[in-house]
């Protein structure tokens, strides 16, 4: 089954740094099941993220990358998770 990892960077991205190797060890990642994702992406769709590098901006999940979430992304995202 898809899952999708994610974990907490200890240091805010870098402009031209891109995260493509998938590292979860590195940030503590924890999976969740795509069957508790996937019934939230479009409401995710309406919330600002970075799609790999902070160079890339785009709207919601980077469904097959890395997705960084900005701080001020975090009570939208929070909300949607925990509505």
């Amino acid at each position: 089954m898809p899952r999708h990892e994610f974990g907490i960077m200890q240091s805010k991205p870098i402009k031209g740094v891109r995260f493509d190797r998938y590292e979860p060890e590195k940030y503590n990642c924890i999976s969740i099941n795509d069957d508790f994702i996937e019934p939230l992406l479009t409401e995710l769709l309406h919330i600002d993220f970075y799609w790999h590098t902070i160079d890339v901006p785009g709207k919601g999940l980077a469904y097959f990358g890395i997705t960084l979430i900005p701080p001020e992304s975090l009570d939208s995202l929070i909300n949607v998770l925990f509505r």
